[in-house]
């Protein structure tokens, strides 16, 4: 049924992370996905390695700085800025191709 939902599935995962892209892949695997849709991993940007000042001025990004999260009172975390330009720039990619995709 997924396979008449979707064009395809994209799975964001950080390089350091190779368990959690084990776990995720072992499920589509384990539920048959595998194979019926066509999968693609996608590098996440690390924050704790990738996230600076120089990282977003190169690429035009700025962070908006008077945001406070309402549960932690904290701001942004690079992990959290990470993610988000991760899923932005597949957002873009998949945008262009006009594609029906399940994002995990």
């Amino acid at each position: 049924m997924l396979d008449t939902l979707f064009d395809k599935i994209y799975v964001i995962n950080l390089k350091r992370r190779p368990d959690k892209l084990a776990n995720v892949m072992g499920e589509l695997a384990k539920h048959d996905v595998l194979g019926a849709i066509p999968t693609e991993v996608i590098e996440g940007v690390d924050g704790q390695s990738e996230i600076n000042e120089e990282f977003l001025a190169a690429n035009n990004y700025k962070v908006y700085d008077k945001w406070t999260d309402p549960w932690w009172g904290r701001s942004t975390t690079k992990g959290e800025i990470g993610c988000a330009i991760s899923h932005y720039k597949l957002w873009e990619k998949i945008s262009k191709k006009e594609e029906n995709a399940l994002i995990l």
